[in-house]
């Protein structure tokens, strides 16, 4: 009984203490006196305010803190907003202005040495940034003859000059910037300084400057290949060649980068023949399946028979012995492209491979090559008695299952 009463004088004199301690802030109003500096007065409030114990004045201490940053902080994300709407305001008329002047200079006959001559008088460097995306703003949405005025007058300003400023700069993502407003600009000769980006380390960027450098030079889009020293990577050769199909730029003979001692750049220009189906470079892709580079054998192969190069079925039979695991798996795929009635011995020497996958890639070969291939499966499935083989080939001829 007496730990029970024992228990509840402690909670009650718990409670009381806690009222006394958090408390204190609205005696401040009462009780309160500051003279002298912050501090001296900070420390009259709580002698005054909070019964005198050691924690009671370190708690009311604590919570003064935090109640002053919560104020500091509060009013610092006031101060920082107020000043961005008031910087975006600002930024939004001189903008305005600027629209205004790029309308009369288009729609009115005679206003380019006025446009020239009001918007030369601009030297801050944060007024020509909206200067030129007003430029870009415009540029993309005119055409003809527009849009070669706003060239002309865009150099006549010298805002290339802000564009090159940023090429030059050791922020990646400016640098970008100046890519793409020296792109839009069609500022052609850029070129040689746009090159200088194409052995960065940053990957991005070099992709941008890889774009730029095809937008920049339109009668040779590709001569960018030549300057390359870093391996092209697979990213960057998907995004080059998705720029390339998107603008509907001619190919170029992708042959002339088939000697390049940059391997990635010779395995780009396969697969570019590949894509665009180049049989005319038949010639020059045969030489290829010989390379003493793997990645560049391999690819060769497979380009043959995309190609449908039915008079190198002999040559890529010769290839198979000598060949690795995959090597052999790309020319039993090459051979299944090829035209022709007549089913190559390959497939059938193929079939009695140790390895379970070249037996897999012989019966799909055998499946793709004619258009009778199920059949042709069904009739080796009877003469067959190997219980593996005729469990590769009844997997394969299933057409439930895509090969």
């Amino acid at each position: 009984m007496m730990f029970k009463c024992k228990k509840d004088n402690s909670m009650a004199k718990l409670v009381k203490d806690s009222v006394v301690r958090y408390s204190f802030f609205v005696v401040f109003l009462q009780t309160a006196k500051p003279s002298g500096n912050f501090f001296t007065w900070l420390s009259h409030f709580v002698n005054t305010s909070v019964p005198s114990t050691k924690y009671n004045t370190i708690v009311a201490y604590f919570i003064l803190f935090f109640l002053f940053s919560f104020v500091l902080l509060f009013l610092f994300i006031f101060i920082n907003k107020s000043f961005k709407a008031i910087q975006e305001k600002r930024k939004q008329s001189i903008a305005n202005k600027y629209r205004e002047i790029l309308t009369q200079f288009l729609f009115e006959e005679n206003y380019y040495d006025m446009a020239l001559k009001r918007l030369s008088k601009i030297y801050s460097r944060s007024k020509k940034d909206i200067l030129i995306e007003n430029f870009i703003e415009f540029h993309k949405n005119f055409h003809g003859n527009y849009q070669e005025e706003l060239r002309k007058l865009f150099r006549d300003l010298g805002l290339h000059e802000v564009s090159y400023s940023r090429i030059k700069n050791g922020n990646w993502t400016e640098k970008i910037r100046g890519l793409h407003e020296l792109c839009e600009m069609r500022i052609t000769e850029s070129y040689d300084r746009i090159r200088r980006l194409l052995h960065s380390r940053n990957e991005i960027l070099r992709v941008e400057a890889q774009l730029a450098a095809i937008r920049l030079s339109p009668d040779k889009p590709f001569s960018f290949l030549d300057s390359i020293r870093r391996p092209f990577t697979l990213w960057e050769q998907i995004n080059v060649y998705s720029f390339f199909k998107k603008n509907e730029i001619l190919p170029p003979d992708f042959t002339l980068w088939l000697n390049s001692s940059n391997r990635s750049v010779l395995i780009f220009g396969l697969r570019m023949i590949q894509m665009y189906k180049a049989t005319k470079n038949e010639n020059a892709v045969r030489a290829l399946v010989q390379h003493k580079d793997k990645e560049v054998r391999l690819e060769a192969i497979k380009t043959l028979g995309l190609l449908q190069m039915e008079a190198e079925i002999d040559n890529l039979i010769e290839l198979y012995d000598g060949e690795t695991f995959k090597g052999k798996t790309y020319i039993l795929r090459a051979l299944s492209h090829m035209p022709g009635d007549v089913l190559p011995a390959l497939f059938f020497k193929a079939l009695n491979e140790e390895s379970f996958d070249l037996r897999l890639e012989a019966c799909i070969a055998i499946k793709n090559f004619s258009k009778d291939g199920s059949g042709n499966l069904h009739d080796l499935y009877a003469r067959i008695s190997d219980p593996e083989i005729r469990r590769v080939i009844k997997h394969v001829a299933d057409n439930r299952i895509v090969s």
